[in-house]
C-alpha cells in the first residue's frame, strides 16, 4: 500500500504562481524534538510562499542572532534555506510587533491576522516554532 502524502496547510496573501515555489514551512514543536510524531502531523505545520511572507520577514529577521534552545547553537542570521528555531518568548515579541504593524491594505491585514492567530494557537501547546526555509 502506498503511503499517503501529507498535505501541509497553506496561508496565501497574494501569491498566484506555481504551486511548488519556494517558501517557508512553520512547524510547532515541543522541546525542540523534530523527530516526534507531533512534528510530522500536518495540523502543526503551515506553509507560506516567500513572496507573501515578505511583509513579516523583517520583523522575524530583527530577532537574530538567536540561540537554538535544543542545541545551544547560535544562529547569527535568518537562513532562508534551512531551519530557524524560534522559541515561544521570541514569538511573543514578534507577535507584539505584528499587532502594532501599520497596515493599510485590508487583505494584508487579514493575512497577518490569520498568521498571528495560527502562531498564538500553536504556542498554546508548543514551546518553539521552527521556520524551515525552502529556498
Amino acid at each position: 500500500m502506498a503511503k499517503k502524502k501529507r498535505k501541509i496547510p497553506q496561508l496565501i496573501y497574494q501569491y498566484d504562481g506555481v504551486q511548488n515555489s519556494p517558501g517557508y514551512i512553520f512547524v510547532a514543536v515541543n522541546g525542540g524534538d523534530m523527530d516526534t510524531p507531533y512534528h510530522n502531523q500536518s495540523e502543526y505545520m503551515l506553509f507560506i510562499y516567500s513572496e507573501d511572507f515578505e511583509c513579516i520577514l523583517p520583523i522575524v529577521k530583527a530577532q537574530f542572532p538567536l540561540v537554538d534552545p535544543s542545541t545551544g547553537e547560535t544562529h547569527d542570521r535568518f537562513d532562508p534555506c534551512w531551519d530557524n528555531p524560534i522559541e515561544a518568548k521570541i514569538w511573543h515579541i514578534i507577535l507584539a510587533e505584528l499587532d502594532q504593524l501599520p497596515v493599510q491594505d485590508e487583505e494584508q491585514r487579514q493575512f497577518i491576522f490569520q498568521f498571528t492567530t495560527w502562531i498564538r494557537t500553536k504556542l498554546e501547546n508548543a514551546d518553539m516554532i521552527i521556520i524551515e526555509g525552502t529556498l
